[in-house]
């Protein structure tokens, strides 16, 4: 089968969950024999294209959106030059069925299709004007333009798809909110995987610590998290959840990795609530660095107040057997709660974060032992083959074009 995959970018070149999700499914199916074509934006400004093999992919890149381009300006970039990448990629071979990871991408393929016979499958990682909506700091009218044109776009996608994925219960509840539930006759949840090879846990993570940078190399609990530094992320929430515990138990660490655009704003609360000696800021971490900070740190702490819609994170934390503190924004629950509901804790809300974590400290909230078999439900060999599935059948249903 010749399957066309549509990203916004290729993992390596950005960082990502859906980034990751959609660039492994490539890599799975061209080893499974297909032919796989991935179609991505690329990391520099310009009017090239270039493709390139990698893994037995091909690689499709577009221009990356000039910097001083506008919100809406971005948006039509993105949908344009997957339209003319599309039809470039048509005009000199055939293909049996494209999988959209990405909306504008997809909205690319969709126009460049035509009256082609091509089926169509269309992945949510996150529903695409909550995304949107998530991204504005405040309140404005082009921002409110932004989100009526991502629902617009989204719910054309929805409709034209022959089958629909999500990796959540919580995702397919937001799109029935969002696009009503008659659309949804033909959606499929496929969960997220975690690479159980990479993420393994550490028989001593005092000895691990001793090889890391200077803020693991502590005898301290750690509590670590990953996350871009932006307010939905919910990381202020941790902040101020590690001066609450602070006042009354010092024998504890925060590391916080991560870049993002509250990075100056966190440091700068940190320095306001005297927690310099408490908490760290590692900035990006290593994708070869990320297995052994898991594994090293105590406890992982998900604070995310909103748009978790599925929460690999999680599981990559399990696979190292390190527990999971989770805030109940979004699917999070659906994953931290296998250890048991007690880990979880209202989004936003620093005062019960505090609670888990003085628990935690106390020894009143234990690591379940299963914690690597959970993940385990989950590795690249559970996974993939309903991926494959879906792929299958998809290059089995008449188009809706």
């Amino acid at each position: 089968m010749s399957l066309l995959i549509l990203c916004q970018c290729w993992f390596g070149d950005t960082i990502g969950g859906s980034f990751f999700l959609a660039t492994e499914q490539a890599r799975a199916l061209a080893q499974r024999g297909h032919h796989v074509i991935y179609l991505c934006c690329g990391l520099h400004e310009g009017q090239k294209i270039t493709v390139e093999e990698q893994d037995g992919v091909e690689i499709w890149r577009y221009p990356l959106p000039s910097r001083t381009a506008s919100g809406i300006s971005r948006l039509k970039h993105h949908s344009t030059w997957s339209r003319q990448c599309v039809e470039k990629i048509l005009a000199k071979e055939k293909i049996d069925s494209a999988y959209g990871h990405s909306p504008l991408q997809s909205q690319g393929f969709l126009a460049a299709r035509g009256n082609l016979h091509a089926p169509f499958c269309y992945q949510v990682h996150s529903p695409f004007p909550d995304e949107v909506r998530a991204q504005q700091k405040t309140a404005s009218l082009t921002g409110h333009i932004k989100t009526v044109m991502a629902k617009r776009i989204e719910k054309k996608l929805i409709r034209q798809a022959d089958i629909i994925v999500g990796c959540s219960l919580f995702t397919q509840k937001r799109l029935a909110g969002l696009y009503g539930s008659s659309l949804l006759n033909k959606y499929r949840s496929v969960p997220g995987m975690v690479d159980i090879e990479k993420f393994q846990p550490c028989p001593n993570r005092h000895l691990l610590r001793q090889k890391m940078s200077a803020e693991w190399q502590t005898d301290k609990t750690i509590f670590f998290t990953l996350r871009r530094l932006e307010c939905r992320m919910g990381v202020e929430d941790f902040v101020r959840a590690a001066e609450i515990v602070n006042r009354t138990n010092q024998q504890f660490r925060v590391i916080i990795g991560g870049s993002g655009s509250m990075r100056e704003e966190l440091i700068t609360l940190v320095d306001q609530l005297g927690l310099n000696d408490v908490v760290s800021f590692s900035g990006r971490i290593p994708e070869e660095s990320l297995a052994s900070c898991y594994a090293a740190a105590d406890c992982f702490v998900l604070p995310t107040r909103a748009l978790e819609c599925f929460g690999l994170i999680v599981l990559e934390a399990f696979a190292c057997k390190t527990p999971v503190i989770g805030s109940d924004a979004g699917s999070i629950p659906e994953l931290v709660g296998q250890q048991n509901e007690n880990w979880s804790f209202p989004s936003g809300n620093a005062e019960a974060l505090a609670d888990r974590m003085q628990q935690f400290l106390s020894g009143k909230l234990k690591a379940d032992d299963r914690l690597r078999e959970i993940a385990l439900q989950y590795s690249y060999d559970k996974i993939i083959p309903q991926w494959c599935e879906v792929v299958e059948d998809l290059g089995c249903e008449p188009a809706h074009v």
